[in-house]
């Protein structure tokens, strides 16, 4: 669902691409999960979806919408919807440009950002309130929304756990617009069941500094099937990868 904002705040926004360009084009899309008190059972309040396009100039653009309705958790009355774009590089996973327009409890933000390097030039907007910042991120920091499964899924691009089990990696997050080292463990492979049948997936541990330790469970195919972080739990409840003939040269 587009929200309702004028993009004033935008930067130059991402390029526009033939369609002749688009290479492959994976979707899913999460149910959102969350424990209550003492309760056992989480109860689902929400959902993720994701579009990741890959073309053929190397590059990539993940799309994310989510929606959370809080009051089924018994929370004041209060719903989130947020769509973001994030333009990364696909052999490094530099992010390039990144664009979030979001409304939660009558508050209406809207952000921009442009990659120069690792200077981030952000312009953003919360109600009526403007602001443009410059920043410089760490060299390779990627950028990762707080608890965006699709977004986290993007870090396990940095460690190829059949050399390495552990990796530390700086992350930038759009929202808060604060960076924080992080560190990726791959933890061998474990049982869990997924639509009613035990898989093996392999699992991944993302320790990320003021945050809970997000655990990540990957199919062979690289897909994360579920996670978790303690609070809310993301199941995956549907995919499709179709791969797109490429251009012919000439």
């Amino acid at each position: 669902m587009m929200l309702g904002f004028s993009g004033a705040v935008m930067a130059s926004g991402l390029r526009e691409r033939p369609d002749s360009l688009l290479a492959r084009v994976q979707k899913g899309s999460y149910k959102v999960f969350q424990r209550v008190g003492e309760d056992t059972i989480p109860r689902e309040i929400g959902t993720e979806t994701f579009t990741k396009k890959y073309f053929t100039d190397n590059t990539i653009v993940l799309e994310i919408e989510k929606e959370m309705d809080f009051a089924l958790i018994g929370a004041p009355s209060r719903t989130l919807k947020q769509k973001s774009t994030l333009e990364i590089e696909e052999d490094s996973y530099f992010p390039r440009r990144y664009e979030m327009r979001k409304e939660n409890g009558g508050m209406e933000q809207e952000s921009g950002i442009e990659m120069f390097s690792n200077v981030a030039i952000i312009s953003s907007r919360t109600n009526k309130l403007d602001e443009k910042v410059t920043l410089v991120l760490s060299a390779g920091a990627m950028f990762v929304e707080g608890n965006s499964i699709s977004q986290h899924a993007l870090l396990l691009h940095r460690l190829d756990s059949s050399i390495t089990r552990k990796r530390n990696i700086m992350v930038f997050d759009p929202l808060l617009k604060r960076e924080s080292s992080t560190v990726v463990v791959y933890a061998g492979e474990v049982t869990e069941v997924t639509d009613g049948e035990s898989k093996s997936l392999k699992l991944y541990k993302i320790e990320k500094e003021r945050y809970p330790v997000m655990q990540l469970y990957v199919d062979n195919s690289g897909i994360v099937v579920k996670a978790s972080d303690g609070v809310q739990e993301f199941i995956l409840t549907g995919f499709e990868d179709i791969e797109l003939q490429a251009p012919s040269g000439g």
